[in-house]
């Protein structure tokens, strides 16, 4: 079932790194809900991944053309580990710190970029972790699922 999320994806706003081909982008996860959520994290900015998973989109600020980073493509085991799920408290912010691989013939010190997060929940609860059961987790049963937009953040490169 797809639905409205109530989990807001936050990118620092503007972030200064050294020129280097893993970018950190710091970005954070606000659950807006009354309840306590658990998130399957594939595949998502909780994704310790996430940064080669194809999640982060970098464009040069001036010219707005995409720059390209370097992603991978991952099989993923069936069922997910426990550890894959992360449960965020009610009005809690999760952040994390992620590592964006890029080519560094690709940017260039003293250059703007704007970096966005998006992608898909495929599986949310609005409960915590100890009230899913295995197989709910296991076939993601009674989870909603959505698209995930973050805000744009600037990276200047030094």
């Amino acid at each position: 079932m797809e639905t409205t999320i109530a989990l807001q994806v936050l990118l620092a706003p503007h972030q200064t790194v050294r020129l280097t081909s893993l970018l950190p982008i710091e970005i954070s996860i606000h659950n807006a809900a009354s309840t306590p959520v658990t998130i399957l994290d594939r595949n998502t900015p909780l994704d310790p991944d996430a940064g080669h998973l194809g999640v982060l989109k970098l464009h040069d600020a001036q010219t707005h053309e995409e720059v390209p980073t370097s992603t991978i493509s991952a099989s993923r085991i069936r069922p997910p580990l426990l550890n894959e799920y992360i449960e965020i408290p009610s009005d809690t912010t999760v952040k994390r710190t992620l590592e964006l691989r890029v080519d560094e013939k690709d940017i260039q010190a003293g250059r703007e970029y704007t970096v966005r997060a998006e992608g898909y929940w495929s599986a949310v609860w609005y409960r915590a972790l100890s009230e899913i059961t295995e197989e709910q987790r296991d076939h993601s049963l009674n989870a909603t699922t959505g698209e995930f937009l973050s805000n744009v953040g600037r990276v200047k490169v030094e």
